[in-house]
């Protein structure tokens, strides 16, 4: 996990956290089974971007990235070159607008059996209790199944948002998730 810190969470007191995913959210989802080792792999999708930032400033929002990082101990991977990766996109979505309190990732394989791993609930669980976190008003958008079901277990609204949506559905993703934020603020 990085940039969790107590200080940091003092200063933001009294704003609400989206958990998001990483792959599919943030930047594109290159393929099952590839990992991006490197910040020249980054491909941010910025319709999802600006979105994210909207809701921000609108909610008055922070966000913590919830990823399944298989391959770390598939070693693909080092934790390291995720450290990079995710640093690199804390300081660039922080520049857009778009403030990430944390990074909380599990390295393990799909055929691990972690609670920590999506669509198990334990990395969300143990941010909403390191943030104290109120599961009304915390919700999760992810691109896969996984993400919404993650959710789900740990007590809280998911929301699938896919990259390859058209315009037409991606607004509609849009506006249901502006109106539970709404109604739950």
């Amino acid at each position: 996990m990085l940039f969790r810190s107590d200080r940091y969470k003092v200063l933001r007191n009294g704003r609400k956290v989206v958990f998001i995913d990483r792959d599919g959210i943030i930047n594109r989802n290159i393929g099952k089974g590839i990992y991006i080792k490197r910040i020249d792999e980054i491909k941010l999708i910025e319709r999802n971007l600006n979105f994210l930032r909207e809701i921000s400033l609108e909610f008055n929002l922070d966000f913590i990235v919830i990823s399944n990082q298989a391959g770390i101990e598939r070693g693909m991977l080092s934790v390291e070159e995720l450290n990079s990766v995710n640093s690199w996109i804390a300081a660039e979505l922080l520049c857009f607008g778009v403030p990430i309190l944390a990074f909380y990732c599990c390295p393990h394989h799909w055929d691990s059996n972690c609670e920590c791993r999506k669509p198990k609930p334990g990395l969300i669980i143990k941010a909403m209790k390191e943030f104290n976190l109120n599961p009304r008003y915390t919700i999760m958008i992810g691109d896969n199944e996984s993400d919404t079901e993650a959710a789900v277990n740990a007590g809280i609204k998911g929301f699938k948002m896919s990259e390859m949506e058209d315009q037409q559905n991606w607004l509609k993703i849009c506006r249901t998730i502006t109106d539970h934020l709404r109604i739950s603020n």
